[in-house]
């Protein structure tokens, strides 16, 4: 598993797995009734829409000639906030931001 600080997940990647439990959970039940009070389906459904939903932001650097280049992108702003404090930690004139 590799370190959400190094490299953080995009919302893409989060509705990708979500999707893939969602599609588990269906294969799980087909056939029979979900289990009384198990709201499985439906939290993972509204996980998905939500994050569907939710802006993204991205991380750009630019350089010490002014060009701006983007870093990573489709990210939360709490994941791309951490990215950005992770290169700028690393000392290179490079400036990092986060725009949405």
């Amino acid at each position: 598993m590799r370190n959400p600080y190094e490299y953080p997940v995009t919302t893409d990647e989060i509705v990708a797995v979500l999707t893939l439990l969602l599609e588990t959970e269906h294969k799980r039940t087909e056939g029979n009734d979900p289990p009384v009070g198990d709201p499985t389906a439906w939290i993972l459904e509204e996980a998905i829409a939500r994050i569907k939903e939710a802006p993204t932001w991205t991380v750009t650097r630019t350089d010490d000639h002014g060009n701006s280049f983007v870093v990573r992108e489709g990210l939360t702003l709490k994941d791309a906030g951490r990215l950005m404090r992770l290169l700028s930690e690393r000392g290179h004139k490079q400036t990092y931001k986060v725009e949405s």
